[in-house]
């Protein structure tokens, strides 16, 4: 098993989260992001996206 850590704020020190894969972490991870957005009143709509794969750096 691997090991990352939660953070539940900012100023959170953070604390040992184990997952047994690489997608049950995005999942969770995701799942985190919109918990949090939700809790702010922050909408989590993409208004718009742009094609970087193109784009030279610099």
């Amino acid at each position: 098993m691997a090991h990352d850590h939660w953070h539940s704020s900012g100023g959170d020190a953070g604390r040992p989260y184990v997952f047994t894969t690489t997608e049950q972490l995005s999942v969770d991870f995701e799942a985190a992001v919109e918990r949090v957005l939700a809790e702010r009143g922050i909408d989590k709509t993409v208004v718009g996206e742009s094609d970087v794969t193109n784009r030279r750096p610099g």
